[in-house]
């Protein structure tokens, strides 16, 4: 098989899943990031008779940083204001006294 087709067709995978895949794991715990983690495990695992490359991040370590950074931001800048969760006072003073048990105060 050819190596451009199967990234061409991976690419386009990967932009139809962008746009689906918030849709239709709206409400549920599984999240956008980790589909797609869980799509690149797969992917590796599948006999596709293709050359990729060792996904061992310490070998790559200057590649893995970049590529962290990048994912951290894209996830940052995606997440919905309503799943941050609203600091209330009262959980404060909870965490507070909990932390004061614990301190012997």
């Amino acid at each position: 098989m050819d190596s451009y087709k199967v990234t061409l067709a991976f690419l386009g995978f990967v932009l139809v899943g962008a746009s689906w895949l918030p849709h239709l794991l709206r409400g549920r715990l599984l999240t956008f990031p980790i589909a797609y983690v869980g799509l690149g495990a797969l992917f590796y695992s599948l006999p596709l008779g293709l050359t990729l490359p060792d996904p061992d991040p310490f070998l790559f370590s200057e590649a893995t940083e970049r590529i962290t950074e990048l994912v951290v931001v894209f996830v940052g800048l995606s997440t919905p204001e309503h799943t941050i969760i609203p600091v209330v006072l009262h959980r404060i003073e909870l965490i507070d006294a909990l932390a004061g048990l614990c301190d012997g105060r």
